[in-house]
């Protein structure tokens, strides 16, 4: 029983309608090479299948191509409504798409109009693409592979022979390893012979030309973004441990206390039996979850630099979190040494157990031996010995004050005073002077016996005065100097 014939629409045509000599006809066209001249994406209004939609929301892409049926014979023969299937397989669930580039200019830069007249077909800078035809019919074109530019040989992998021996040898003839290379609207994606992997976005949406054989990319201030979506459950790691290639794998979402074990990662060496091992943590991974994230590492430096002037920012770290702000300096269970920020309080601790404590309306310094300083409020209270040691004021506007140097400077001018008004002998002289007025006048006449005891005690007491005085006096510069301070 012979299949369904075709229309030139796609349609299928009725069995009273075959027409076996004109069909049988239709079915010897060969393949063919060409230009892509224009591309129709799904919805287009030219794309034959949106025009069978009722929202012109077609099933497949299509294009037209200028193609010819031999190597190196100019293109001349426009086919329409070439389909662009998928490289890969493509459902509702599964889908892939890669859409080529038409014609919109040459490649060194200038336009052309659309009737090609006095156009170099070779510096069109649409891609060119195999097409062949389902049946051999002609009506029924699609792309059935591509076929490489001739205005590109800068791209291309070299064996290290070109230019005279002097290009880069991107394969390797003694290993037969090559490179992999894919680039998209500037942004390209590599896997070298060695099997490193690179991913450039720094001449992503950039325009090329080619001109007297040179290859110029003009580079444009756009795109170019990396962003990675990962589901809420999932977890992202970055590991430079070693991973185990011999037993049962270990697979994405593992951790040391829960190894995860992978069956379709691939396994060599089978059979194979029992659990995963867990990475080793010497070296320094990082690991993120939703709400978490892991990294550890041997040295990690933050720098901020001022770039102000080539129109950066000024250089600034912030660490921010809502609730709790902890860094910890400690090894294996010692108690270590931490600073811990939480709730509007901030707390440092010595590994010896010295605190210094920030905390609503009061500081706190805390030693281990027991020494205390604490404002609370207006209130200072000081636990241990107190040396101070330089300028102390103490008081304030509206109080008494107590200044060191100045009062013994006042001390010494009220003293030097006193010495200069009474005599050499100074205020011991005074007292004595007065002991012996005393002394006199408790052996005058009669009159006075009954209190001549009392000028007598006065006598004797002058003469004590006289001689504290004179020690007092001696003594008082270097009591001042051990027992105040400079303002």
């Amino acid at each position: 029983m012979s299949g369904p014939i075709f229309e030139a629409d796609g349609s299928v045509a009725a069995s009273a309608q075959h027409r076996p000599a004109e069909f049988e006809k239709m079915h010897n066209m060969p393949n063919m090479i060409g230009i892509i001249l224009r591309v129709y994406p799904a919805d287009d209004r030219l794309n034959f299948t949106a025009k069978q939609s009722s929202d012109q929301r077609g099933i497949r892409h299509e294009c037209t191509v200028l193609a010819t049926d031999r190597l190196g014979r100019q293109p001349d023969v426009p086919i329409h409504h070439v389909v662009i299937p998928p490289q890969r397989h493509s459902g509702v669930d599964n889908f892939e798409e890669d859409l080529p580039r038409g014609c919109s200019k040459l490649v060194d830069g200038t336009s052309f109009n659309d009737s090609l007249a006095y156009v170099d077909y070779a510096k069109l800078d649409g891609e060119w693409a195999i097409i062949n035809f389902i049946g051999g019919n002609f009506d029924l074109p699609y792309i059935a592979g591509w076929w490489h530019h001739p205005s590109n040989p800068f791209d291309l992998t070299t064996s290290a022979s070109g230019y005279k021996g002097k290009a880069l040898g991107q394969y390797d003839n003694k290993k037969d390893r090559s490179r992999y290379i894919r680039r998209v609207n500037g942004t390209c994606f590599l896997v070298n012979k060695y099997g490193s992997v690179y991913l450039d976005t720094t001449e992503s949406n950039s325009q090329t030309t080619v001109k007297e054989g040179k290859l110029t990319r003009s580079l444009v201030d756009k795109g170019g973004h990396v962003q990675l979506d990962v589901e809420k459950g999932a977890q992202l790691e970055i590991n430079f441990n070693e991973k185990e290639h011999k037993g049962p794998r270990l697979g994405a979402g593992s951790t040391k206390a829960s190894p995860v074990t992978d069956e379709d990662l691939l396994h060599p060496d089978q059979p194979i039996a029992g659990s995963p091992q867990a990475r080793p943590t010497v070296r320094s991974y990082r690991r993120q979850k939703q709400w978490e994230t892991l990294e550890k590492t041997s040295s990690y430096n933050l720098f901020c630099e001022n770039t102000e002037a080539s129109t950066g920012k000024k250089g600034e770290a912030l660490l921010k979190a809502e609730d709790t702000v902890s860094i910890v300096v400690n090894k294996g269970s010692d108690k270590g040494t931490m600073i811990n920020i939480a709730k509007g309080k901030i707390q440092v601790w010595s590994d010896d157990g010295t605190q210094v404590n920030v905390l609503n309306d009061e500081v706190q310094i805390v030693t281990k031996s027991g020494g205390m300083i604490d404002v609370k409020g207006k209130a200072v209270t000081v636990s241990g010995k107190v040396d101070i040691s330089g300028p102390l004021a103490v008081g304030g506007l509206g109080e008494p004050v107590v200044l060191g140097n100045k009062m013994m400077q006042l001390l010494t001018t009220y003293f030097t005073a006193e010495n200069t008004a009474i005599g050499p002998a100074g205020m011991g002289k005074y007292f004595t002077a007065l002991a012996s007025a005393f002394n006199t006048i408790s052996i005058a006449l009669p009159p006075f016996a009954p209190i001549a005891a009392s000028f007598t005690d006065l006598a004797a007491a002058c003469n004590k005065l006289a001689a504290a005085d004179t020690a007092a006096i001696g003594q008082l510069p270097t009591t001042l100097a051990l027992n105040t301070t400079t303002t």
